[in-house]
């Protein structure tokens, strides 16, 4: 299972590509883009074994900077790179909500599609036979 900083190093690494190199992304929320390549390959500081992680407040100006939903630096990738746009957005409940919203959907697509074929079958089987 992923940790936090794992995600939020995953989720930088998005946000590079989606704005073209880490210079631009750098400008785009104030840092240096030593700073970022930091934190994306959580450097060592010299002279220790520590690793450079990237804090709570810090992720949240990233959010901000780059017009994502606060959280959204700490959610795995998994959760929302093929979900749908504002997915992360969601709270269980919400989710809940619209799982439950797509399977009635699905089930009345599915049982529309059942009827028709069954009132196909039977209009043609209950209709004489043209001559």
């Amino acid at each position: 299972m992923n940790t936090v900083e794992d995600n939020r190093r995953k989720r930088l690494a998005l946000l590079e590509r989606e704005f073209g190199t880490q210079a631009v992304l750098a400008e785009k929320i104030g840092k240096s883009p030593a700073q970022v390549s930091q934190w994306k390959n959580a450097s060592r500081y010299s002279g220790s074994e520590k690793r450079r992680a990237m804090d709570r407040h810090t992720a949240r100006h990233i959010e901000k900077m780059t017009g994502k939903p606060e959280g959204w630096m700490d959610q795995p990738l998994e959760v929302t790179e093929s979900a749908p746009p504002g997915w992360a957005e969601l709270n269980e409940n919400e989710r809940a909500k619209v799982a439950a919203f797509i399977s009635g959907l699905l089930a009345a697509r599915d049982g529309a599609f059942a009827f028709s074929i069954v009132g196909a079958h039977q209009k043609s089987a209950s209709s004489p036979a043209k001559t």
